[in-house]
């Protein structure tokens, strides 16, 4: 569902920053902050992505998601634009270039469980 189905209750609003720590794979036990207003893209385009694989990297695409902490209303929103796919927890494929709003402690990985992230409040 697209931030605009879902919107961002009270119950998704960050306030401030949070993090997103990776659970696997390149990224695993390493975090990265998002304060308000970010924009983060992950992938493998070194002049595009702020989480930069590594060009072997094959199944992750050139910019295969981007996350966006809206400074107005503290949603956090994840964007699929890859070929492979950005899954929730449960394998629920995200549909590319619809915005979905994550929750505090709400996972997702890209195009396997081995790019996990998990999101957590600051």
């Amino acid at each position: 569902m697209g931030v605009s189905e879902r919107g961002c209750g009270r119950t998704r609003a960050f306030h401030g920053a949070v993090s997103i720590s990776g659970t696997a794979g390149f990224f695993g036990g390493k975090t990265l902050g998002i304060r308000a207003g970010d924009v983060i893209a992950i992938g493998r385009d070194r002049s595009a992505c702020a989480l930069l694989y590594p060009p072997g990297s094959t199944e992750i695409s050139k910019v295969h998601c981007k996350l966006r902490l809206d400074a107005q209303n503290g949603c956090l929103s994840l964007t699929d634009s890859s070929k492979n796919g950005t899954y929730l927890r449960g394998g629920e494929r995200l549909a590319p270039g619809r915005e979905h709003v994550l929750a505090d402690g709400e996972a997702f990985f890209l195009a396997t469980e081995d790019n996990g992230f998990v999101v957590s409040i600051i």
